[in-house]
């Protein structure tokens, strides 16, 4: 019998697993050390711009227009491979708690960014008003 939900959390696991071998890789030792330099260097001089930033500023539409590319980029991670398309078109009708599960994965991704990057932009409102 046919389990759309085990079939998700399978490729969720495979998914993770992946995805944190990728990233074991990548934030090794030294590039930790230099991303966090990078970010400190940017923090500061994010924040000597809003002291200098001027009084007409607006805000208001960069802050709009940077959460209108943000929101309007969204990747829905299926986590499909390429033989699904043959071997689960008989399943088809039993795959809607796979692809809603799929979307929520999707959903939470995508509303990290958007939460990451308001609270980066926040302080352009405050101190601009």
């Amino acid at each position: 019998m046919f389990d759309a939900q085990q079939l998700f959390r399978k490729r969720f696991s495979e998914h993770f697993k992946e995805l944190s071998r990728y990233l074991k890789y990548i934030f090794n030792g030294h590039l930790v050390i230099v991303m966090l330099f990078i970010l400190s260097a940017l923090v500061y001089y994010y924040q000597q711009w809003l002291l200098d930033i001027p009084e007409g500023f607006p805000s208001i539409w960069v802050m709009a227009i940077l959460m209108g590319f943000v929101a309007s980029y969204s990747p829905i991670q299926t986590l499909l491979k390429e033989p699904d398309l043959v071997f689960l078109l008989p399943a088809e009708h039993k795959m809607r708690p796979y692809f809603r599960n799929a979307l929520l994965y999707s959903l939470v991704i995508q509303l990290y960014l958007v939460f990451l990057i308001f609270a980066g932009l926040g302080p352009v409102i405050f101190c601009s008003v």
